[in-house]
């Protein structure tokens, strides 16, 4: 049997059909999904909403959607490309890459924050306006905004890349060290976040479900 034979096909490549079909899919949701965030987050802007703790949170939660949207986006331009992703700006895959994962990133944070918030809403009423005072709401998401910058920066850095990986059609980070370890950071992170928002909503279901039968 020839080596030369057993070289050609050891990798498997993705048809054009394929990168035409997935790309086109991405393009769509994302496209989909950017006409619906940007309406809500006019909705929010209102006069009224946007002095409301929870608006306020949503519409940075919608923020970072939005973000994430336009770079998947993205994902779909590259996949629609018939170029490999070798062929892309290192820079520029490390950018669209970073902001998505970013995005997520920022996007968890606040939501564990609205989580927290409606839970004081419902357990605490009489204390939240002091716990999520206006102050505070704008210094919880000026915090978001800085953690969302420090990730970016990591991921601008040599030695952490979360690339396009076309032969997936997924965002991820690459086989480095640094990568590695920024990944178990962030899945950690997530994990903790989602675990209490789980907890938060759980004791929103709670606390009315009290309310009902007391």
């Amino acid at each position: 049997m020839s080596n030369g034979v057993n070289n050609s096909t050891s990798v498997q490549l993705n048809s054009r059909a394929d990168d035409i079909t997935v790309g086109s899919g991405y393009c769509v949701l994302a496209l989909i999904d950017i006409l619906l965030i940007i309406p809500s987050m006019i909705v929010f802007r209102d006069r009224e909403l946007r002095e409301m703790d929870s608006y306020m949170f949503m519409f940075h939660i919608c923020f970072w959607d939005l973000v994430q949207a336009a770079m998947h986006l993205v994902g779909g331009v590259y996949t629609l490309l018939p170029i490999d992703m070798s062929q892309v700006p290192r820079w520029l895959d490390g950018f669209s890459g970073g902001l998505i994962s970013t995005g997520w990133l920022a996007y968890l944070f606040l939501s564990t924050l609205l989580a927290i918030n409606r839970f004081m809403h419902v357990a605490f009423p009489h204390h939240v306006k002091m716990i999520f005072s206006n102050r505070v709401t704008k210094l919880s998401i000026l915090m978001s905004y800085l953690y969302a910058l420090i990730w970016m920066i990591i991921y601008m850095t040599p030695f952490v890349k979360f690339i396009y990986q076309k032969e997936t059609y997924l965002y991820y980070y690459d086989e480095s060290d640094g990568s590695k370890i920024a990944h178990k950071i962030d899945e950690y992170i997530g994990r903790v976040m989602i675990v209490l928002m789980g907890i938060c909503y759980l004791g929103v279901v709670v606390m009315l479900r009290i309310m009902v039968l007391s």
